[in-house]
């Protein structure tokens, strides 16, 4: 009796145990089911939202003087977005707004495709700073104007894009004289004369012509001391070119 007992006992004990042991490895196994979220609750989830501060004025005082341009091409070249942000944060505190800095950062990319004879991105830079440069409010501002047409000019010219050059020379002379410029300048009419001699609208290139070399003779009878601040170095060479224009025997 004692024996059939415990024997009853132990098989009790070994379905108790596998019982349990059953119970444990079945909790281990199970998992919850996962909670679904949406892509955008995700995003949010991941990226902590970072509101930006903004500079003082001090910094965006210094973002704005001479060294402006140089910080736009060395450090934020590509960086559209970020210089967009960094401009804002700037706006409740610069003496000009963003719109004025947008102008002179992209003028400053501008300059370094140029440089680089990158014409066509050149072109879309000035473009950018063109924009920004007529919605600002800064009169200031609007005196660059004129020098955005005169780049934006001279790369079309450079690009073979005649009828934009022109249309941009021109629009340089009447900024200048908007202006208030006394005269126009041996530049303005040398490009204007080419521009007309390559779309063969030759009546208009001799007139360019015949005021560039006027705008020679100016030069050349400036006081000394000024002229002596001037590079004049191709006076000489440019007559000559448009004389043989002039005269027909130009040869490039």
């Amino acid at each position: 009796m004692i024996n059939t007992s415990f024997s009853n006992n132990m098989k009790y004990l070994i379905i108790l145990a596998i019982i349990v042991i059953g119970l444990i490895c079945y909790s281990i196994d199970s998992k919850p089911e996962p909670i679904k979220i949406s892509h955008a609750q995700a995003q949010q989830q991941a990226k902590p939202e970072n509101k930006p501060q903004k500079l003082t004025q001090t910094e965006c005082e210094k973002l704005y003087d001479t060294t402006l341009q140089d910080y736009s091409i060395n450090k934020q070249a590509g960086k559209e977005t970020e210089i967009n942000d960094y401009y804002t944060k700037c706006g409740a505190f610069s003496p000009r707004e963003k719109q004025s800095f947008l102008s002179y950062y992209y003028w400053g990319l501008a300059e370094k495709e140029k440089n680089q004879y990158n014409y066509e991105k050149a072109i879309t830079y000035y473009h950018k700073a063109l924009e920004a440069n007529q919605k600002s409010t800064n009169i200031n501002d609007k005196k660059g104007t004129m020098w955005l047409y005169h780049y934006l000019s001279e790369c079309y010219f450079n690009t073979w894009q005649m009828e934009e050059a022109k249309k941009y020379a021109l629009l340089t002379v009447q900024e200048k004289q908007r202006l208030g410029k006394s005269r126009v300048g041996l530049v303005d009419y040398e490009r204007l004369g080419d521009i007309c001699y390559n779309l063969k609208q030759y009546d208009e290139a001799e007139n360019y012509y015949i005021k560039a070399l006027q705008e020679i003779e100016y030069l050349r009878n400036l006081p000394l001391d000024v002229r002596n601040r001037m590079d004049l170095s191709d006076l000489d060479a440019k007559e000559e070119k448009f004389i043989s224009i002039l005269n027909g025997t130009f040869s490039q």
